[in-house]
């Protein structure tokens, strides 16, 4: 049996693993003081009556932090009122949805969500014309932040949002 375990302990040091503490210290959650919020407008996309964009996170602090989950996310008006939002949270139109986990972000790292809505296919189809979009993040005790979102109507009010997962796109 002792052979074993020394031959797990330089197997384990061998392939450079760090055994954790018996309490590790998580990096805290992300706060708005820390964070950037913005929308990928390279990554605009369009299809079949639907379009979509995605809402970038960065953490612009000095240390780790972590996110988990979905945006918070709400359509205002050109005055900053709310208009009748409802959030669906899964799989969008462009995107299939990875699902809420906790993911540390480094310093000057970006996450994104996909962030869809149908167009109205007729004027007459009830809709809101939202001029910017209230973003807060999952677990955050401070900030909302209020970004430009001039897209046209969105059918109903309804949006379809991807939980948060490392941005590859090009930098926002």
């Amino acid at each position: 049996m002792r052979v074993r375990t020394a031959a797990l302990a330089v197997l384990v040091a061998a392939a450079g693993a760090v055994v954790a503490p018996a309490v590790a210290h998580a990096a805290p959650v992300c706060q708005g003081s820390r964070l950037s919020v913005g929308q990928n407008l390279d990554g605009h996309q369009e299809g079949m009556l639907h379009r979509g964009v995605d809402v970038t996170v960065t953490n612009a602090g000095h240390d780790p932090c972590v996110l988990d989950g979905y945006l918070g996310i709400a359509l205002l008006d050109r005055d900053g009122h709310p208009l009748a939002t409802t959030v669906h949270k899964g799989p969008t139109y462009f995107e299939s949805d990875p699902g809420p986990r906790a993911i540390t972000v480094p310093p000057d790292t970006t996450l994104a969500a996909d962030l869809a809505w149908r167009l109205p296919s007729a004027p007459s189809d009830p809709h809101v014309t939202p001029a910017y979009l209230r973003v807060t993040t999952p677990g955050a005790t401070d900030g909302a932040f209020t970004v430009p979102f001039a897209v046209g109507p969105v059918y109903r009010g309804d949006l379809d949002t991807t939980a948060l997962s490392p941005f590859t796109g090009p930098r926002p």
